[in-house]
């Protein structure tokens, strides 16, 4: 009896015991054009941005990649590993795409996606950049297979 009151009391506070790896960013891919051209070999990172530095986009947690040849990129979800899980955490994950032009990371992209848990943004987001303007759909149900077919484009 004292367990099941234990369990419950620690359900209805909404944080629970779960050891998980949480994305800080959605997963990106897409194309990157300059001038109707591919851009290619460009130096792209993806950052969760930090809430408290809006000056600084480009800084924070991160993954690196480049465009390929085509100028098509995928960015995988920067992530961290958290004790416990928050339920109705209503949690906000700044994040950018950034593009390395002259030396300096510039932002490319930035959103805040919000979600009811603490595990993160869970969707791929589908880019098309041209110039410095971006259109962006969510992929909110990516394939396993569709996921290993990007990753194979920083190989």
């Amino acid at each position: 009896m004292k367990i099941l009151v234990v369990t419950l009391s620690i359900f209805v506070a909404g944080c629970v015991p779960w050891p998980h790896r949480a994305n800080l960013t959605p997963s990106v891919a897409g194309v990157l054009l300059a001038e109707g051209n591919p851009k290619v070999d460009s130096p792209l990172r993806i950052v969760a941005s930090d809430p408290g530095n809006k000056d600084a986009p480009c800084d924070g947690k991160s993954h690196e990649f480049k465009t390929t040849n085509e100028g098509r990129f995928y960015g995988p979800p920067v992530r961290t590993f958290r004790f416990f899980m928050v339920i109705m955490g209503h949690t906000l994950f700044p994040w950018a795409v950034c593009v390395k032009q002259d030396g300096v990371w510039t932002p490319l992209y930035q959103e805040k996606t919000y979600t009811l848990g603490n595990t993160g943004p869970w969707f791929l987001v589908e880019m098309s950049c041209h110039d410095v303007a971006c259109e962006t759909k969510k992929n909110l149900q990516p394939t396993p297979e569709l996921i290993e077919s990007l990753g194979e484009r920083n190989e």
